[in-house]
């Protein structure tokens, strides 16, 4: 049985640690895909052993495998194939794959189209694809780091399995590092020697991203390979910490943009300051506007905050315009204060919840009419607050008994006492 993982073609002497790993069989060890126990992944198995497929588009963060697995179904089957890059192809470009692929199959032969960032293709080019796709004069294999359908036409969307790939697991990442170990101590003819911190941290850093983990792997390779005693290679904690730093930074979509995003707040919220950094660190080495971000704080202030420590608007509302006037990467010292106060903050939503109650009630048809001392019109039978007892008038502005807002118990909203059963004001 062939080794999951080739030498890669010798045309490509200078090719990166990933270019010379590809794989050479389907029947390697599991958790090349990233989802062998999945629906998907045992379809995708069966495309490999078969060569049968229909139109598909392939989505998923870097490094997961989606280019592997094209490379592996054409290097198994004789299949032709024509690849364009989404960002880059021209209707003409489409045009001519499909009247090659057209050929190729009055000829008896299979012609696949595969187009990298299929996301990126325009309304027209996509267009181009229905009827061939439809027809099956065309098998087209679009590959996308995140989910083309939400950009593709109707048409074309319901005319191709549209599977996702996930982010490996810490057990895949170990499997293909250890592959990749055992391949340069071969290429080197040299055991190889690696801390289970070093270890730890080109798994756990990587981010899934196979590809990401074996850039740091060769970084720290190369630079260490040149000191080794000749009996063996060592390689450094201290090399692959700057070889991870070397490798690209975190990869960021929609779906993972709003997933880090509701993390962050759910861990302010839950007076948890060292989970909401890590989340905010996480998307500022991911690329996240930090603008958004102090605009979500802002509403949390107001919504999960609220009455407790009204200051807490006042700072979210500061730090919006510190950031917009600072910029990164100064700004990170602004969230990071402000997200740390804002989760020590003692928590209230009575303010949230208090207007959704006068909406709901107004919807529901609670509407009483404007009280007559109310009136401007009426402006002699006003009693000015100010002037009565106590500083409360007895003019009622709503029907008794209409409660929207109760008082927290939580930090400053404690104090705010109802003038009539201490639960709320109404």
């Amino acid at each position: 049985m062939k080794s999951l993982f080739g030498d890669g073609p010798a045309s490509l002497p200078f090719a990166s640690l990933a270019g010379r790993l590809w794989p050479e069989s389907v029947d390697g060890p599991k958790g090349f895909f990233g989802q062998d126990s999945s629906r998907e992944g045992v379809l995708l198995r069966h495309v490999l052993k078969t060569g049968f497929l229909r139109s598909m588009v392939l989505y998923g963060p870097p490094g997961c495998g989606k280019s592997a697995f094209t490379r592996l179904l054409f290097k198994l089957h004789d299949i032709r194939q024509t690849t364009l890059r989404g960002s880059e192809t021209s209707s003409s470009e489409i045009r001519q794959s499909i009247d090659r692929a057209k050929g190729d199959r009055k000829a008896g032969a299979r012609h696949i189209l595969v187009v990298e960032e299929i996301d990126r293709l325009g309304k027209t080019q996509q267009d181009l694809l229905i009827a061939p796709v439809d027809e099956g004069d065309v098998v087209l294999i679009g590959l996308s780091n995140e989910n083309p359908l939400r950009t593709f036409l109707p048409a074309l969307a319901s005319r191709v399995l549209s599977i996702r790939f996930h982010a490996l697991s810490h057990q895949e990442i170990a499997r293909i590092l250890d592959r990749a170990l055992s391949f340069l101590s071969d290429q080197a003819a040299l055991p190889i020697r690696m801390g289970d911190g070093g270890r730890k941290i080109l798994i756990e850093r990587s981010g899934g991203d196979a590809r990401r983990m074996l850039g740091a792997l060769e970084w720290a390779f190369d630079m260490d390979r040149a000191g080794s005693s000749g009996k063996e290679i060592l390689i450094r904690e201290s090399s692959i910490l700057e070889g991870i730093g070397q490798s690209g930074g975190l990869y960021f979509d929609r779906e993972n943009h709003f997933d880090l995003i509701s993390a962050f707040i759910k861990s302010v919220r839950n007076h948890d300051p060292d989970g909401a950094l890590h989340w905010l660190a996480r998307m500022i080495e991911s690329g996240e506007d930090p603008l958004y971000v102090s605009r979500r704080l802002i509403i949390l202030a107001a919504e999960d905050i609220g009455l407790a420590d009204p200051f807490a608007l006042t700072l979210a509302t500061s730090c919006l315009s510190a950031v917009s006037a600072v910029g990164l990467p100064e700004a990170r010292i602004i969230l990071s204060e402000t997200t740390i106060y804002l989760a020590m903050s003692p928590k209230s939503n009575s303010a949230y919840k208090a207007i959704d109650r006068a909406i709901n009630a107004v919807r529901d048809g609670f509407l009483p009419p404007v009280p007559s001392h109310f009136k401007a019109q009426h402006r002699n039978t006003y009693l000015y607050p100010p002037d009565q007892p106590g500083g409360v008038s007895p003019q009622k502005s709503i029907p008794p008994g209409t409660s929207f807002y109760h008082a927290g118990p939580n930090g400053w909203e404690s104090r705010l006492i109802n003038a009539g059963d201490g639960e709320g004001m109404g």
